[in-house]
């Protein structure tokens, strides 16, 4: 239930990217956060991004110590994780969340369209 609270609201501090923007964004920023599965990172992942499969619960304690004012870039496989994570940490006072619309499935598609 908690997770779907962050799901269905809009949420300040939170931008959705699409596949272009993200990574040229994110790639300055050098702070590109994996949510999927540890098993599906090896395989497939946006370059220089670091893998970080937490559940919604863990976002406080694994963010408690990182600077509130620091870009974070996030994507998981469809855009729902990362959705729920972005709103956990918008309310706890990090403002420049951007999230990958659509997650790494839509990062691929925008790869065949090339």
């Amino acid at each position: 239930m908690y997770a779907l609270q962050h799901y269905n609201k809009r949420i300040m501090g939170v931008a959705n990217l699409d596949p272009r923007s993200f990574y040229s964004f994110a790639k300055m920023h050098q702070v590109i956060i994996d949510l999927r599965e540890e098993v599906d990172f090896p395989i497939n992942a946006i370059p220089g991004s670091l893998q970080l499969n937490i559940k919604p619960h863990e976002v406080e304690s694994t963010f408690g110590d990182v600077d509130k004012s620091m870009p974070l870039y996030l994507y998981c496989s469809n855009g729902i994780k990362s959705k729920i994570i972005a709103g956990i940490l918008a309310e706890n006072g990090f403002d420049k969340i951007y999230r990958l619309r659509g997650g790494f499935n839509a990062w691929k598609r925008s790869l065949k369209v090339k």
